[in-house]
């Protein structure tokens, strides 16, 4: 049976390092003191940067 998407579901913005490559360490810490105030999952944009990011990147976002 599906789920309910329902709660709390902030959108993380997507950190880069200098040299384009995401930026681990930035999101870990985002979606950390997301889910320590109350949120019950997130989601990620891929609007602005789907351009940017290749499907391995895309990938990699989604399973951080």
């Amino acid at each position: 049976m599906p789920q309910v998407i329902a709660g709390v579901l902030p959108i993380a913005h997507t950190p880069f390092l200098a040299d384009h490559s995401l930026d681990r360490a930035s999101l870990a810490r985002q979606l950390d003191w997301a889910f320590a105030h109350g949120a019950h999952g997130y989601c990620t944009g891929m609007v602005s940067e789907l351009l940017r990011l290749t499907f391995t990147e895309r990938v990699e976002l989604t399973q951080l």
